[in-house]
């Protein structure tokens, strides 16, 4: 079937394909006090051998688990001192290091893969969360620069850092090119920036987590890093609603404005989840609303990001209730085509690695 057009009950503007994904482990549940829980996993990375790192910033630790699941090893513990943690709210791991962003106490900290303490950068000023990624020789970091002055559209998302965060080098990605304006929702960039995909040292792949349509790609030459051109997603839906007197869909969540006398709640339609290549195919993970229902599912592009399809996943359970979307995210991909799911249920956070279906991806035509 091919479907054109823009609106709130097929805002999918493209073709629908069968995308499907096999659960081949899942580990972390929470039905006992083992060392192998997760209690609030803020990130999953893949590193040397395919260990799974988390970040369980619930206990201030780093978790290392097997390609089968199994705890191999953990670090870091509640503290101030070297090598201990108060608030995980940044995680990348290296092929022979692990940092760590300390939100409350504004600092770096860096561990080797076994967990052994190395150093530690602090920082002044930036009290947000950090995505960040390892380039050649250095890192791109996604967080808000709140050292400027209070201007909300002014505000640089993307950085650069030298080797091992030792020095802040450039600021670009302004806000107010990403921002979509919708009521002061963007706001919510400054706590969760969005998802990249590093295509090399100096080319990225940007989506803002407040998602309308638009993929961002990024190219650095010797006068830095410049937008180089919008690409038109799959799904060109806003991004979030207000509820009005007699919805009936429950809110998502409020949102506070110094214009009005009470808060506005709103339900989300269209955030992103995790972009990811595979072969020669990139993966943007959504949460979107079809028909007035809320889906989770993949919109599949070519490497130039030319539009293949959208698929529903439809082996993941996702309701209209509140918050039930907010908790899903896909980590990482490995080259075997295993995606890493990062999740939240009642029984706890769990990371869920799914194998794609090759046969649905050779069928494909670019």
């Amino acid at each position: 079937m091919y479907f054109c057009g823009c609106n709130k009950t097929n805002p999918y503007q493209g073709e629908y394909i069968d995308i499907s994904f096999k659960e081949k482990v899942t580990f972390g549940k929470s039905d006992s006090l083992s060392k192998s829980t997760i209690y609030k996993a803020r990130d999953a990375r893949l590193g040397p051998k395919n260990n799974i790192y988390v970040a369980d910033a619930g206990v201030a630790k780093v978790k290392v688990y097997s390609p089968s699941g199994e705890l191999v090893n953990s670090f870091g513990k509640r503290g101030r001192g070297p090598g201990e943690l108060t608030s995980i709210k940044g995680f990348a791991v290296t092929d022979s290091t692990v940092l760590v962003w300390d939100q409350n106490l504004q600092r770096m900290t860096i561990f080797g893969l076994d967990g052994g303490f190395r150093k530690v950068h602090n920082f002044e000023g930036l009290p947000s969360p950090m995505n960040i990624y390892p380039l050649r020789d250095s890192y791109l970091a996604i967080h808000g620069d709140q050292l400027h002055g209070g201007q909300l559209g002014k505000i640089n998302l993307g950085h650069t850092y030298s080797a091992e965060f030792s020095e802040r080098r450039e600021g670009f990605l302004t806000l107010d090119h990403v921002n979509e304006g919708f009521e002061k929702i963007s706001r919510l960039l400054l706590t969760r920036p969005g998802n990249t995909l590093i295509y090399s040292s100096n080319h990225f792949l940007y989506v803002p987590t407040i998602y309308n349509g638009t993929i961002f790609e990024y190219k650095r030459d010797t006068g830095g890093w410049q937008k180089e051109k919008n690409h038109k997603g799959l799904n060109q839906q806003l991004p979030y609603s207000i509820v009005e007197e007699g919805d009936s869909r429950k809110p998502d969540g409020r949102m506070a404005s110094v214009s009005t006398s009470k808060d506005k709640k709103f339900i989300a339609h269209n955030m992103s989840r995790g972009l990811l290549r595979y072969r020669d195919y990139i993966f943007h993970f959504t949460f979107t609303d079809i028909e007035n229902k809320r889906v989770f599912g993949v919109e599949v592009y070519s490497k130039n990001v030319r539009p293949l399809g959208y698929a529903p996943i439809k082996s993941i359970p996702i309701s209209n209730e509140p918050n039930n979307f907010l908790n899903w995210s896909v980590e990482a991909v490995d080259k075997k085509g295993n995606f890493y799911f990062l999740q939240r249920d009642d029984n706890g956070p769990t990371v869920q690695i799914m194998k794609i279906n090759n046969q649905d991806l050779n069928s494909l035509v670019d």
